[in-house]
């Protein structure tokens, strides 16, 4: 027998008898006091495929003409009694996707958008699909191993490889971007250079999409930095990417010593995971949880870590730079060294640098109150090439995005270069190569970030 449950103006069909004890809200009937009950017995690939179909006011009916499937195995898959067939999997997944994202009304296709920071159906497919992906091999992998129920959705496990503690790290949760509160306390500079690249989702991204904003998630990472192991190019240029990796969040870098030995990583409200590092690089005493009270007392307990003395970046802008003389100091310091993935104001000759000046104001017409400072700048930033021992690092994607992007960055703000204008730049820089014995630089070919195998010459 079927029953249909009124909630939010939206019927669900669900197979079976239900006990739904009826409240009222805005004079509709809902079912959301025993319906919450009864999401929390699911497995979290059905709860979140019956909130999508609700959101999306999509019938089972409608589900199961799309994915060809007889309606009974949809509610099934939607009460939690059964899993779409692993073989089929995604097939069954990418048509589900497929259609929540084209099938949804005009209101529950603007809410999940919103859920998901899109603005496109082909997109919201392909974070849906992602999304129940990601659950669909999370409860797979729940029924796999071997653990130690050790309280309400809390677990334990002696011992898990590196690899297998990151891939429970990497939640299902972290898809839900609309908003999300991240802290971890790590000894990262310990682990193997593969399992760093794993930990800050360098090759897939932490969330489905790393060049799209997620102005509401927050990550706050804590490292413990010894010098006494540091690698001065390789972690240095980590370091360097992982925060250029992770500007379409809110991230924030601290160095603490109480990392030393411990992985954490906590979600507010949602999940955590916490263990110790052994010399071997294994993890041991490995908990997670999913219930709420247990990922909040880990999250406070981490976030009890950070102070702003421990605040490795801050964010700041080129104005503020200028009035605390920071770009002038840091262009005097000594044996001065830089990593350079764009072309920026330092490689500019006279001429070209009075026509960005005036576009640049034409953008942002608060520089025109800082045009003496910019000019002296331009002046220190020539002296400095001509005389320091300056040593740099260029990608050589610094070049390839210019000539194909035309953009520059010119004391922060985008500038946009005519062909001509980039012809006296590229002119410039290789004057300054073969005239400038003081200036040392090097060039990287290939994406540093994937993978960190580069080819200097």
């Amino acid at each position: 027998m079927n029953s249909s449950v009124h909630c939010y103006g939206y019927i669900i069909e669900w197979e079976g008898h239900l006990n739904i004890g009826k409240i009222f809200e805005n004079g509709k009937e809902t079912e959301k006091k025993e319906s919450n009950a009864l999401m929390e017995e699911k497995n979290r690939f059905s709860k979140l495929l019956g909130e999508l179909m609700v959101e999306a006011e999509i019938k089972n009916q409608t589900l199961a003409k799309e994915v060809q499937y007889d309606v009974s195995y949809i509610g099934k898959w939607v009460s939690g009694n059964m899993l779409p067939a692993e073989k089929t999997k995604n097939k069954v997944i990418g048509k589900i996707s497929h259609c929540l994202a084209f099938a949804a009304s005009p209101e529950g296709l603007a809410d999940i958008m919103a859920d998901y920071n899109v603005e496109e159906p082909e997109l919201l497919e392909m974070a849906l699909y992602d999304h129940l992906i990601a659950e669909y091999e999370f409860v797979k992998e729940q029924e796999k191993n071997e653990i130690y129920d050790i309280g309400k959705r809390t677990f334990y496990y002696p011992e898990l490889t590196m690899p297998q503690f990151l891939v429970k790290m990497h939640h299902p949760v972290l898809r839900q971007v609309k908003s999300l509160k991240i802290l971890s306390l790590v000894d990262l500079m310990a682990l193997d250079h593969d399992s760093r690249l794993r930990f800050v989702s360098m090759e897939r991204g932490l969330l489905n999409d790393e060049q799209r904003p997620y102005p509401n998630v927050h990550f706050s990472l804590i490292l413990n930095i010894d010098m006494s192991r540091w690698d001065y190019v390789y972690d240095t240029l980590f370091l360097i990417n992982m925060v250029a990796n992770s500007m379409h969040i809110n991230f924030n870098l601290y160095s603490s010593e109480r990392a030393y030995g411990r992985v954490i990583f906590a979600v507010e409200n949602n999940f955590m995971i916490s263990g110790l590092v052994s010399e071997n690089g294994r993890c041991f005493s490995v908990v997670t949880s999913e219930d709420s009270a247990n990922c909040n007392i880990m999250y406070e307990e981490v976030r009890g870590f950070i102070n702003n003395e421990s605040l490795m970046f801050q964010n700041t802008t080129m104005i503020e730079m200028m009035e605390k003389l920071d770009y002038a100091h840091g262009m005097l310091s000594p044996n001065l060294r830089s990593v350079i993935g764009h072309l920026t104001e330092h490689f500019l000759p006279d001429e070209l640098f009075d026509e960005l000046l005036e576009q640049a104001i034409s953008i942002d017409p608060q520089l025109k109150y800082y045009k003496e400072d910019l000019i002296h700048l331009h002046m220190l930033n020539k002296s400095v090439l001509e005389s320091s021992n300056f040593r740099i690092i260029i990608y050589e994607t610094a070049f390839s995005e210019l000539a194909v992007t035309d953009t520059f960055d010119f004391y922060n703000c985008k500038v946009t270069l005519t062909p001509r204008q980039k012809k006296i730049l590229l002119n410039y820089i290789i004057s300054l190569l073969g005239k400038e014995k003081n200036l040392h630089v090097k060039m990287i070919f290939g994406r540093l970030i994937s993978d960190y195998k580069c080819k200097c010459q």
